[in-house]
C-alpha cells in the first residue's frame, strides 16, 4: 500500500494468504522445492532424450551392431549401472603408486575428481609434478610439490579452485612440456584390447587430444586407468560413437592387481574441431586458444618461408622478361605440343602462357576470379588479330565459352601456381589465398583431369626450395607437380609424389558454398548424382 502511493488499489491477498497464523516462509519454500523437482525431472527426461537420439543415430550407421536403438541404450544403462561402484580409494593409490612406469615418472595426468585424491596426495609426497585441467577445460596447470609446504599437501591435494590458484601455475599451450604418465578415468574397460567406457559429460579424451597437439605426449606415452574388478568387462563391444573411448589404455589397475594391456587400438592424435559444437568451444577456453594458435601457424610458417624465398628480392614475382622466359619453356614441353585441351589460371601473372596457348591452336580451359564459372577458349573462333586481347580476363569473358559441371571435357596439361617448390619431391606451397587446389579438385570431380594429367608449375630460380619442412597445411603434399619451368630450365622431380588431392565436400563449410559458385553448382551435381 505504501508503495502504490494511493495510485491504484492494492489487490488483495489471496484467502490462503489472508490468514495471520499462515506464515509465508514455510509455503516459499514448499514451493520452490517443488519447482526443484520439477526442473529436475525435465532435465532427466531431455538427457534421456537425447541419449536415445544418440544411440539412434549409432543404429543408423551400424544397423549390423544395433538393430534396434532402445536395446543398445538399455545394455548401455546396465552396463553403466553396474559399475559404478565407489572406488576404494587408498588400494588404488598403493596399486598405482607400485607402477614401474610411475616411479620412473617426473610429470604425471591427473584427473580433478575426488575419487583421485589419495593418489594426487601420494604423487604429490613422493615429488611427482601434476598436470591438471581445470573444469570445463578453462586453462592447464602444473601442480609442482616444491612449492607446497609439508604440512600443506593434504589440503593442497584436494585441488580445490583455491588451491590450485595458490600452488598452481598456469602452461601455456605453446610451452614445451613433456608428461610421463596420464592418469585416465573408465567407468568400464575391455581388458584384452585395451578399449574403455568414459564418464558422460567429461572430456578426458578432448584433454588427451590437446596435449598430443601440443607435444607433452605420444603414442608411447602410458596410459593408466583404474577400476573395480566388476568394470572389467572381456569380451565387450563398446558401440562406437555413443560412450566409446578413442583413448584406449595401456594398464589397468584393480584394487589388487595390475593387468598390462597389448594395444593394438589406435589413440586420438589431435582435438577434431569438425565434431565440436559452437556451445562446446564457448564454453572451452583452451579449445578456443588452440584453434587460434592452429588459425595463426600457416600463416607464421607462410610468413617464413616467404622470407625465405624473396632472399633480398624486392617481390616473389617473377619479372616480365622471367614471364616470357618461362611461358617459352612452358610451350616446348613434349606435353604441351602433345595436348589438345590445356588448363591455365586466371591470374595476369600467367597471361603469357595463356598468349602462348591459344597461338598454337591449343584450346584453353579457365575457371574465373572466385570460382564463378568455367570457361573453354577455343582459337578457332577468335577473330584474326585478336588473340593477344583474347589471352586477357576481358578477352576470355568474351570469347570463352561457358562448360557446365556435367561437361565431358578432357585436359591435356594443367598449369599450376607455386609460391615455391621442392624440385625433389614436386611439393609446392600455394600462393596466399590461392586456390589452385580448388581449381583442381573441381576438375577432377568433374572427370576432367586425374592423376594421369601432366601439372606444370613455372617459378624462378629462387623459389626453388629443398628446405621445405613444412606440415601438410602449408604444403600441398597432394598435389605435386610434374615439371618445374624456370627462366633457365626445365626439370622433373627426382622423387615424384603420387597426386591424390580430390575435392573432400565434407570439409567444404557453409562459407565457401556462398562464396563460390561452382562449388555450388558441383555440389548440387553431385547430390543429384547420389
Amino acid at each position: 500500500q505504501v508503495f502504490s502511493g494511493g495510485c491504484r488499489a492494492t489487490p488483495p491477498l489471496p484467502p490462503l494468504l489472508q490468514h495471520r497464523a499462515m506464515p509465508l516462509r514455510p509455503i516459499v519454500a514448499l514451493l520452490v522445492l517443488a519447482l526443484g523437482a520439477v526442473a529436475s525431472r525435465v532435465e532427466q527426461r531431455a538427457a534421456l532424450e537425447h541419449e536415445a537420439r544418440a544411440v539412434a543415430r549409432v543404429a543408423e550407421r551400424a544397423p549390423e551392431n544395433a538393430q534396434d536403438g532402445r536395446s543398445v541404450l538399455k545394455e548401455i544403462r546396465d552396463l553403466v549401472r553396474n559399475t559404478t561402484t565407489k572406488p576404494s580409494k587408498k588400494e588404488f593409490a598403493s596399486v598405482f603408486t607400485g607402477l614401474p612406469e610411475y616411479k620412473q615418472a617426473s610429470v604425471i595426468r591427473v584427473p580433478l575428481k575426488p575419487e583421485a585424491y589419495e593418489i594426487r596426495l601420494a604423487s604429490l609426497r613422493a615429488g611427482k609434478s601434476l598436470l591438471v585441467m581445470r573444469p570445463f577445460m578453462h586453462e592447464l596447470l602444473l601442480v609442482d610439490p616444491a612449492r607446497i609446504p609439508a604440512d600443506a599437501m593434504a589440503s593442497a591435494a584436494t585441488f580445490t579452485p583455491g588451491k590450485l590458484k595458490m600452488y598452481g601455475a598456469v602452461v601455456e599451450l605453446t610451452a614445451s612440456i613433456k608428461v610421463d604418465l596420464f592418469l585416465i578415468r573408465s567407468m568400464a574397460v575391455e581388458p584384452v584390447a585395451g578399449s574403455r567406457v568414459g564418464y558422460p559429460n567429461e572430456a578426458e579424451e578432448l584433454e588427451y587430444a590437446l596435449l598430443r597437439e601440443m607435444g607433452a605426449i605420444d603414442d608411447e606415452t602410458p596410459v593408466v586407468t583404474t577400476i573395480e574388478d566388476g568394470g572389467m568387462l572381456e569380451g565387450v563391444a563398446f558401440p562406437v560413437g555413443l560412450l566409446s573411448s578413442k583413448v584406449p589404455v595401456d594398464i589397468i589397475c584393480t584394487p589388487r592387481d595390475i593387468i598390462s594391456v597389448q594395444r593394438s587400438l589406435p589413440r586420438l592424435a589431435a582435438v577434431d574441431f569438425s565434431q565440436l559444437s559452437t556451445m562446446s568451444l564457448s564454453s572451452m577456453k583452451v579449445l578456443r586458444q588452440l584453434r587460434s594458435i592452429r588459425a595463426r601457424q600457416p600463416q607464421t610458417q607462410l610468413e617464413e618461408i616467404r622470407d625465405l624465398v624473396r632472399s633480398g628480392r624486392e617481390s616473389v614475382e617473377l619479372s616480365a622478361d622471367e614471364r616470357e622466359l618461362v611461358a617459352v619453356g612452358a610451350s616446348e614441353l613434349p606435353a604441351f605440343t602433345n595436348a589438345e585441351v590445356i588448363f591455365a589460371p586466371w591470374s595476369g601473372r600467367n597471361y603469357k602462357f595463356r598468349l602462348a596457348a591459344l597461338q598454337a591452336g591449343k584450346k584453353l580451359l579457365v575457371i574465373r576470379a572466385e570460382l564463378y564459372e568455367l570457361l573453354l577458349v577455343d582459337p578457332g573462333n577468335i577473330p584474326a588479330g585478336e588473340v593477344e586481347a583474347a589471352a586477357s580476363a576481358s578477352g576470355m569473358k568474351e570469347y570463352g565459352e561457358p562448360v557446365e559441371i556435367s561437361a565431358k571435357v578432357k585436359v591435356d596439361l594443367f598449369l599450376i601456381q607455386s609460391f615455391a617448390v621442392d624440385p625433389a619431391s614436386g611439393r609446392r606451397v600455394n600462393f596466399p589465398r590461392g586456390l589452385d587446389e580448388l581449381e583442381y579438385g573441381v576438375l577432377r570431380a568433374m572427370g576432367a583431369v586425374d592423376e594421369k594429367t601432366v601439372v606444370v608449375t613455372t617459378v624462378g630460380e629462387f623459389q626453388l626450395r629443398e628446405d621445405m619442412d613444412l606440415p601438410d597445411s602449408v604444403m600441398c603434399s597432394g598435389l605435386p607437380v610434374d615439371v618445374i619451368v624456370t627462366p633457365q630450365r626445365t626439370l622433373a622431380p627426382e622423387n615424384p609424389l603420387p597426386k591424390t588431392f580430390t575435392l573432400d565436400f565434407s570439409k567444404v563449410g557453409p562459407e565457401m558454398y556462398s562464396r563460390y559458385r561452382l562449388l555450388r553448382k558441383l555440389r548440387a551435381e553431385d547430390l543429384r548424382a547420389a
